[in-house]
C-alpha cells in the first residue's frame, strides 16, 4: 500500500467522516473485508470510477480472497471460496 502523496478535497471529506486515512479505509474494505468496488463506492457515498482510482493510487490491486483461490488452485483442491 502506497501513501497517498496530494489528496483532493473529495478524499479528506471522506478521511473526515470516516475518521480513517482513505488508504486504510480502502484497504480495510477491500482486501480485508473482500468488498467489492461497488460495495465500498456505496458506502462512501463515492463513484464507482473513484474507488477504481483511488486503489491504484494506494497501489491495493487484489483481494485478500483472491489470493486464497490462487492458493487452493496450486494445491489441487476444487472447493469453491465465498
Amino acid at each position: 500500500m502506497k501513501i497517498i502523496q496530494y489528496k483532493n478535497q473529495h478524499m479528506l471529506t471522506v478521511e473526515e467522516r470516516e475518521k480513517e486515512n482513505v488508504e486504510e479505509i480502502l484497504r480495510r474494505k477491500y482486501v480485508d473485508e473482500s468488498k467489492s468496488k461497488a460495495v465500498i463506492a456505496k458506502e462512501l457515498l463515492i463513484s464507482y470510477a473513484t474507488v477504481y482510482r483511488w486503489l491504484q493510487l494506494a497501489g491495493i490491486y487484489s483481494h485478500r480472497l483472491h489470493i486464497e483461490r490462487r492458493e487452493d488452485i496450486v494445491r489441487g483442491s476444487n472447493k469453491t471460496i465465498r
